[in-house]
């Protein structure tokens, strides 16, 4: 008898053991895929993830592509949180570092407004984003921005372009930007000359 009482104690202890293991183990595997969930970028479908996209981004590297006649690329990265240094690409080189200090940061609250900032103060622009209709993939985003404060660009108050996410999860981010560019009649008319295209990585902050 008390050999059977042993063996029934001895089975309710190993069924609590296999019970908690199993309970550790998927914890385990639970974090893991909440792990990977946050680290794995999507290509497609940002309009039903929108929530990938709400908040401030810091642009860390930007090509700009001259798409007039000369095709010219210029590259700039993000140092260490405080510079840009150039890097060659294409047959343009950027010889000009920006301060110390400088940088863009591009927010996208969750009521689609929409604000470009730089740490320098040179001008700030406020305006909305929404997600282009037209695009099945659900990753470009159509952007009005209007110029607050603004250094002398010879661009106008406010501008509207495309910025395709190529790439995002909740911490990077990659983007291509087509802009207008623009010049001036002899009659001191305004008018869109080519459109640059900038191909621009960033970190969420």
């Amino acid at each position: 008898m008390n050999h059977f009482k042993n063996i029934l104690l001895y089975s309710f202890i190993c069924s609590i053991v296999l019970f908690t293991n199993c309970g550790e183990d998927e914890e385990e595997q639970v974090e893991e895929q909440v792990e990977e969930l946050e680290t794995t970028p999507i290509t497609t479908g940002l309009s039903e993830n929108q929530d990938l996209l709400i908040g401030s981004w810091v642009l860390v590297e930007d090509c700009f592509t001259n798409s007039d006649i000369t095709g010219n690329i210029f590259c700039m990265v993000h140092v260490n949180n405080d510079t840009y240094k150039p890097i060659e690409a294409g047959s343009g080189l950027v010889n000009e570092v920006y301060p110390m200090g400088y940088e863009f940061v591009y927010s996208f609250p969750s009521d689609n407004s929409f604000r470009l900032i730089n740490t320098v103060g040179i001008g700030y622009s406020e305006g909305h984003w929404s997600f282009d209709e037209f695009d099945s993939l659900g990753m470009t985003l159509n952007i009005q921005e209007h110029r607050i404060e603004k250094a002398d660009t010879g661009e106008p108050d406010t501008l509207n372009y495309t910025f395709e996410v190529t790439s995002i999860s909740n911490k990077r981010m990659s983007a291509i930007k087509t802009k207008p560019a623009f010049g001036w009649t002899e009659t001191g008319i305004q008018y869109i000359t080519h459109y640059d295209i900038l191909d621009m990585k960033f970190i969420k902050q």
